[in-house]
């Protein structure tokens, strides 16, 4: 949409992010938070489209970077608030990819920091049980639009996602 957009990738625990984009791991945002990488080392640029020429729409990325024992500590230093103020300046959208909310802590931690959630919930895994537990997680949490993106929807389980899809039926014998 034409902003200026970076994604840090939250998730120290098990990250994916760099495999997904084919940007290096490290150095990254635990190299950064710990002290061992500068911004300018730790930012990372993605062309949108393989194709693409010089130009055209990129995005910014924060790889999660070198594995450490405490993650849970580094996202919730001060140094990760100093970060995201700082960011929170220089781009017109920041993205926080972060580990699941329930099984961990870091990623609840990190909410009274950021303006808005999209939570990911996959079809036919995510329970009833589990959005009841994240519904009251983020009950004790200071109130943020919250929206929900379904992952895993797969076109042979087109019958129960046709609300607004269509599909070609073509003429049997």
């Amino acid at each position: 949409s034409g902003q200026l957009t970076l994604l840090i990738e939250c998730d120290l625990r098990r990250p994916s992010l760099a495999g997904r984009l084919g940007i290096e791991r490290s150095p990254g945002l635990s190299d950064y938070l710990g002290g061992n990488a500068t911004p300018a080392e730790v930012l990372q640029t993605v062309r949108l489209r393989p194709d693409q020429q010089e130009g055209g729409p990129t995005l910014v990325c924060i790889a999660a970077g070198t594995p450490v024992a405490r993650p849970a500590e580094l996202l919730e230093s001060q140094r990760m608030r100093d970060l995201l103020a700082e960011v929170r300046d220089a781009y017109d959208l920041v993205i926080l990819d972060t580990s699941p909310v329930l099984p961990v802590v870091d990623t609840l931690r990190l909410i009274p920091a950021v303006d808005a959630l999209a939570v990911c919930v996959r079809s036919n895994e995510t329970t009833r049980e589990q959005a009841r537990a994240l519904i009251d997680a983020l009950s004790n949490l200071p109130a943020r639009p919250t929206g929900t993106v379904i992952t895993g929807i797969r076109p042979e389980n087109e019958e129960t996602y046709t609300y607004y899809s269509y599909a070609y039926v073509g003429a049997g014998k």
